[in-house]
């Protein structure tokens, strides 16, 4: 499983700026939302071992919200080397499904 936290911007762009694709929960730790979708999203990081799943608390990095474009809670995006492929807002979990098959 590779479940990784990121807590700065720079943390940030060297994990998405990997060669493999990369699942991102951008979460808020007062969404309810979020707190009732992370469970699903751990156990899709220990199913998908071959992609990495990053979770960012939006508080713990400064102007992130503004810099990602984040407008509501959660957001999940997907990443490959660098490059924004998918996003969305909301906790559906066939939606997070299909984004990391994807």
């Amino acid at each position: 499983m590779v479940l990784l936290t990121a807590r700065s911007d720079a943390e940030f762009d060297s994990i998405v700026n990997s060669s493999r694709s990369t699942v991102v929960m951008f979460k808020d730790e007062n969404c309810g939302q979020c707190k009732a979708i992370k469970p699903s999203f751990v156990r899709r990081a220990q199913k998908y071992k071959e992609k990495q799943f990053l979770i960012v608390d939006i508080n713990d990095i400064q102007n992130f919200k503004l810099r990602s474009s984040i407008k509501g809670m959660p957001t999940f995006s997907k990443y490959k080397s660098g490059k924004k492929l998918s996003s969305f807002t909301g906790a559906d979990k066939p939606r997070l499904d299909h984004m990391i098959k994807y």
